[in-house]
């Protein structure tokens, strides 16, 4: 049921784009070693076959009148994509399709 509920989740992303303002970042999370792999030495890093690269998108808009919460804001959407690597091109390419154009982007200062 959980596999079902989430194909579903996945297809709904693809019917509306992000707005306002935005915060993006990427993360690896740890996955199975493909099974081709799995007599290869484990590498380190970010390039482990344990590792899968993940660019996370958020909605958040600051709240007026926020509670006792260390940053005043609303999280909206969420999207997730797996991608290949970390490259600029990769994650340019992403954005350009799930975010719209009006949309301010917060990100880190990563490269």
């Amino acid at each position: 049921m959980v596999h079902k509920l989430g194909d579903v989740m996945g297809k709904r992303d693809c019917l509306y784009n992000l707005l306002g303002q935005m915060e993006l970042d990427e993360g690896l999370y740890t996955t199975e070693i493909p099974i081709d792999q799995k007599d290869d030495p484990l590498k380190r890093g970010c390039g482990s076959q344990r590792k899968s690269k993940v660019l996370v998108l958020v909605e958040s808009t600051f709240v007026d009148n926020p509670k006792k919460e260390r940053k005043p804001k609303q999280i909206g959407h969420v999207k997730m994509h797996v991608i290949r690597d970390l490259k600029s091109n990769t994650i340019s390419d992403i954005v350009k399709k799930q975010v719209d154009k009006s949309a301010e982007i917060i990100a880190d200062d990563s490269t």
